[in-house]
C-alpha cells in the first residue's frame, strides 16, 4: 500500500492506473456481474458514503496523457502484488486489472501471494510505508 518510491509515487501515475481500468468490465465478465462499482470504500450503509462521487470512468487517452505528463511516454513496468485465495476470484480479477494495465501502457508483472503471505508480507509489513521502524529485540 504505498505510495512509495518509484512511478507510483507520482499522483498523476496513480491516476493513470484508475483511468487505465473498466471496473464494469471485470465486475460483468470476471465477477459474473455479482458486484457494485463504488467511487469509495464505503457503500451508502456506511456513515461517511458519499453519493455525490462518482467512480472514475475507464478514457485510455487520459491515461496515455498522465502517463506522458508524469515522464512515462512509453509507459512503464511495474509489479502488481495480489492475494490468492484470499477473496472471491481474487486471482482472476487481478489477472483482468493487470491485463488492462498493460493495454494502456502500464506494463504489469503480476505477483500472487496466498492470502496469509500476502496479510503479512505485502499489506501488514508495508502499511508503515517502504522503511518500517524498526522493532526492539528482547531476549527472554
Amino acid at each position: 500500500m504505498g505510495p512509495y518510491a518509484g512511478p507510483t509515487a507520482d499522483r498523476r501515475v496513480r491516476l493513470a492506473m484508475n483511468y487505465a481500468l473498466d471496473v464494469d468490465q471485470i465486475i460483468r465478465m470476471v465477477l459474473d456481474g455479482q458486484g457494485v462499482r463504488l467511487a469509495l470504500l464505503l457503500t451508502p450503509k456506511h456513515l461517511g458514503f458519499e453519493p455525490a462521487l462518482k467512480p472514475i470512468a475507464q478514457d485510455l487517452a487520459r491515461t496515455k496523457k498522465l502517463l506522458t505528463e508524469a515522464g512515462f511516454p512509453n509507459g512503464m513496468d511495474i509489479v502488481l502484488n495480489s492475494s490468492q485465495g484470499r477473496f472471491l476470484r481474487d486471482r482472476e480479477v487481478a489477472e483482468a486489472v493487470a491485463g488492462q494495465l498493460t493495454k494502456a501502457g502500464v506494463r504489469t508483472t503480476l505477483r500472487m501471494h496466498e492470502g496469509v503471505t500476502w496479510l503479512n508480507n505485502v499489506l501488514y509489513v508495508h502499511k508503515a510505508g517502504p522503511a518500517p521502524p524498526k522493532r526492539s529485540r528482547r531476549r527472554c
